[in-house]
């Protein structure tokens, strides 16, 4: 759907509703024992060696795996829906409200986050010569996640009701940064953990209601990339 009204974005939003009535839970249980699983075997035997001589290469590849395991089976999945699959995964255009919505919002998260940094953490804004492509590997990752997390879990999940599907989607949000944190050795201590945990399910969160406040994902998308270009200070 194009840009339009907002009685055009509530008929969109009960369609999706209808659309996703078709995913089952067991669907969805399948597909998170294979998400994990597989990004599990993918950190501990194939992210190691990719070639960190040629970085863009290696990142590219990267994002080329994260998208066979993420996107891929969702695909698959949804294969069978009567109608587009652009329409299903909320790919659509954004109307000018969700647009308004998703600036307003992404503004004050990366407000709030920006001010943590700055005064409780304490950090110093640095800037990286590579920052272009920095934001187009954020945006690779970001759309995968929100397909993955938004557009699919927390869809099928919404059937049991909206703040479970928020909740559980987000859980799952911070779950899937557990191999990478374990195998990789990213966060040494049970502190480091916990502390990093509260601020991803907090925008998972975030994420979850804007995606149910508007009618396509990009607006979480843009949310979630600014959030991780805010990680570079």
């Amino acid at each position: 759907m194009a840009l339009g009204t907002t009685a055009d974005a509530r008929a969109v939003i009960q369609l999706y509703a209808v659309l996703m009535e078709t995913q089952s839970t067991k669907s969805a249980t399948f597909y998170g024992v294979w998400l994990f699983l597989a990004w599990t075997l993918y950190v501990a035997l194939i992210y190691p060696f990719l070639p960190t001589e040629r970085p863009v290469a290696g990142i590219l590849l990267g994002e080329l795996f994260r998208i066979v395991i993420f996107i891929v089976p969702i695909v698959l999945l949804i294969w069978s829906s009567p109608t587009s699959k652009l329409v299903v995964l909320r790919l659509m255009p954004p109307t000018y409200r969700d647009m308004a919505i998703g600036v307003i919002v992404s503004v004050a998260w990366v407000c709030l986050t920006i001010g943590g940094a700055l005064t409780i953490q304490q950090k110093s804004i640095s800037y990286s010569p590579s920052i272009a492509f920095w934001i187009v590997r954020f945006s690779v990752a970001a759309t995968i996640e929100e397909l993955t997390f938004r557009s699919y879990f927390l869809q099928v999940l919404q059937r049991h009701g909206s703040l479970l599907a928020v909740v559980v989607s987000s859980v799952l949000f911070v779950c899937i940064h557990f191999p990478g944190w374990y195998l990789l050795e990213m966060l040494p201590t049970t502190a480091a953990w916990i502390s990093t945990s509260i601020p991803i399910f907090t925008l998972g969160c975030l994420l979850g209601i804007l995606f149910l406040r508007t009618t396509s994902i990009w607006p979480c998308v843009f949310l979630h990339v600014l959030n991780n270009l805010t990680s570079m200070i």
